[in-house]
């Protein structure tokens, strides 16, 4: 049943397009308004013209995540997490091409394209005879493994991590890198474990379906659509499971006990990205982009790219805001080391 289940997600991978800042509903709005009032003008284009289309964007891909769980992942205090979802943001797209956009770039010689043409056939073919196994010619994914004999691979041993955070948890990816015959199968395996209140880095799958399993504990998960609509809020129980499609974002968040669950996905090297972390898109953006981008002051949008050292896995901490807090009400650090010395 579950490999039914996996054939049918392959078959509806798309990619989609979402919004990381600014607020498309606004700019929605904006052009159906605008068409509106050109039906009413000319009859005869009311007549003829497609059904009317119903607003589906509810704003960028912050928006369907709650603050709480922003400003933690960010490290930042709740106000700077809520600039990030952009509802009072009205300029819509922000960025808009009033003609073709033309990128300036170096001339290609036709030598140059024939040989990009010759090496991107060959990879299509090898990629084909890789999927159609021995009528292909290709590896099936199984003799790269007769020397070693290795049909088996324990993912659940520490040392086996690719991510690893004492105070957050640890993450074990499997791809057909480690295990080649899982090219033949199309599927990629993750062992997760995160320690009480830790988060694991706000991210999307790029090319692939992704199921998850809680094993131990409980897990609250936040899934949000590519339109930035919430899709799923709950938390998740052992012997739970949750399906996240491609290029939907999601955040998890372990219980009061820690979570362990185990996830497939439907690609043998199923890749992620992270919105939030030291190698996230946010902090690969220039600062005054990101302050344009989120109409934040350039001390703010500092923050917000480098307050966050960790990679994925983060350790459950106070945000800027509720260090505030504790600050004002007399236990901030500087009130323990008086205590102390």
């Amino acid at each position: 049943m579950e490999i039914i289940l996996f054939v049918q997600l392959q078959e509806y991978i798309r990619f989609k397009r979402f919004f990381l800042a600014g607020n498309p509903q606004a700019q929605s709005q904006q052009q159906h308004h605008q068409q509106r009032q050109s039906r009413q003008q000319s009859p005869q284009i009311r007549r003829q013209g497609r059904p009317q289309q119903q607003f589906q964007n509810s704003g960028n891909i912050f928006n369907g995540f709650t603050v709480e769980l922003l400003a933690q992942s960010f490290n930042v205090d709740p106000e700077t997490a809520q600039k990030l979802q952009g509802q009072n943001d009205q300029r819509g797209h922000i960025v808009n091409v009033g003609q073709d956009l033309q990128i300036i770039r170096p001339p290609q010689t036709r030598q140059e394209r024939q040989q990009y043409q010759h090496q991107q056939g060959r990879r299509t073919r090898q990629e084909q005879g890789r999927r159609g196994g021995r009528s292909g010619g290709w590896s099936n994914g199984v003799e790269e493994t007769i020397c070693s004999m290795k049909f088996k691979e324990n993912i659940d041993n520490p040392s086996h991590a690719d991510f690893v955070n004492p105070q957050a948890g640890r993450i074990a990816n499997l791809n057909s890198f480690k295990f080649p015959i899982l090219e033949h199968l199309q599927l990629n395996a993750e062992r997760g474990e995160l320690r009480p209140n830790a988060i694991q880095s706000p991210h999307w799958t790029i090319n692939a379906h992704n199921l998850l399993y809680v094993t131990e504990g409980s897990l609250r998960v936040q899934i949000v659509n590519n339109q930035g609509n919430s899709v799923f809020d709950n938390e998740l129980r052992e012997g739970q499971v949750v399906v996240i499609p491609q290029n939907f974002a999601v955040i998890k968040r372990a219980g009061e006990q820690g979570s362990r669950w185990v996830s497939f996905k439907t690609n043998d090297n199923a890749m992620i990205a992270n919105l939030a972390g030291r190698v996230s898109a946010i902090s690969s953006m220039p600062v005054d982009v990101v302050a344009n981008a989120y109409q934040l002051s350039r001390e703010d949008a500092q923050q917000l790219k480098f307050s966050q050292r960790e990679t994925v896995l983060f350790a459950p901490s106070f945000s800027r805001g509720q260090r505030r807090a504790s600050a004002r009400e007399g236990f901030g650090l500087s009130e323990v080391l008086r205590v102390l010395f």
